[in-house]
């Protein structure tokens, strides 16, 4: 295959331009999905009840074909990254059954991050089986997904290519790490995204939170961190080239000698934690609740960047 940096040239002349808050027993009979068709999933993952919502794009037709699932950030829902993410509407999202699952209690159990999942010991792992499982009694896809996220959402992507990286086909986390420590073997292509001005995840470190039950100190990974275990399980080199993606106007870096399993690590500037490409009202929501979100860039296409990196994998 043709290395990333032109695949990506070659996908930006055809066209294909460019928060964090704001397997089981099926509880529906199986049916075959219509083209075209949204779906909400009900599923049950031990004993808990679990959903998810996913798009059967036009043309599907009974083959088979990729899975890309978006995580939400916490303190979110399915239904929000369905709307700012916008994959299965965006270019290029009709070459995938897009899911997007929903959180316990709004979060996802990345086990360094968060809320009640973190707490009750919520298995994301298995409810991402299951998923994958029940959406194989509806329409056929591939045994590898491709999956993205925000903030916790991306922290459970990292958790998914240390966990099961035999059923992932590439990541694009967006705002969010996690450690790669005593992760099974296996070579997954990675390009993460982070606002420039994002003061909540970009360099990692401690972080201290505050709520009606005290303070509470956690460690967040540095990208950098996680992105340079991957590379040296992909069997990257240590020297990095500059990849220029305009969607989301960032000169990544990218580590040599990878192969297909590029490892890219992308800073958008002027961009604090929010999705690359959120309206000006979303800003103007988060900013409402704290100045720790930092600005918007209404003007990047983030979505379609993943998606073409997604196609090029």
């Amino acid at each position: 295959m043709k290395p990333i940096a032109s695949r990506l040239a070659r996908a930006l002349t055809l066209g294909m331009s460019g928060l964090a808050l704001i397997a089981g027993m099926i509880l529906v009979a199986p049916s075959a999905a219509d083209a075209g068709e949204r779906m909400e999933r009900k599923i049950r993952v031990d004993g808990r009840a679990r959903e998810y919502t996913v798009f059967i794009p036009d043309g599907a037709s009974g083959k088979e074909m990729p899975v890309l699932m978006a995580w939400h950030p916490g303190g979110a829902t399915s239904e929000w990254m369905e709307e700012n993410g916008l994959f299965h509407a965006k270019a290029g999202g009709n070459n995938f059954i897009v899911v997007y699952p929903n959180g316990f209690r709004r979060t996802f159990n990345a086990e360094v991050c968060c809320g009640l999942a973190v707490e009750r010991g919520i298995d994301d792992i298995k409810f991402f089986r299951a998923i994958m499982s029940d959406l194989a009694t509806v329409t056929p896809i591939k045994p590898k997904a491709y999956v993205t996220g925000f903030s916790n959402g991306a922290m459970m992507n990292y958790r998914l290519v240390c966990e099961v990286p035999e059923m992932i086909a590439a990541a694009a986390p967006f705002a969010g790490a996690a450690p790669m420590d005593n992760c099974k073997s296996g070579q997954v292509p990675i390009m993460h995204l982070n606002g420039a001005e994002d003061t909540v995840s970009l360099n990692g470190g401690e972080r201290e939170t505050k709520s009606k039950f005290g303070s509470t100190s956690s460690y967040l990974t540095p990208p950098t961190e996680a992105l340079a275990d991957i590379a040296s399980r992909n069997g990257c080199s240590s020297s990095q080239s500059t990849l220029r993606i305009s969607d989301i106007d960032s000169n990544c870096k990218s580590y040599s000698s990878c192969g297909n399993d590029d490892v890219l690590f992308c800073v958008i500037p002027n961009l604090g934690h929010i999705w690359p490409g959120a309206p000006e009202s979303t800003g103007r929501l988060l900013a409402k609740l704290g100045d720790r979100f930092g600005p918007t860039r209404p003007d990047l296409n983030g979505t379609e960047a993943i998606i073409d990196f997604f196609l090029a994998h």
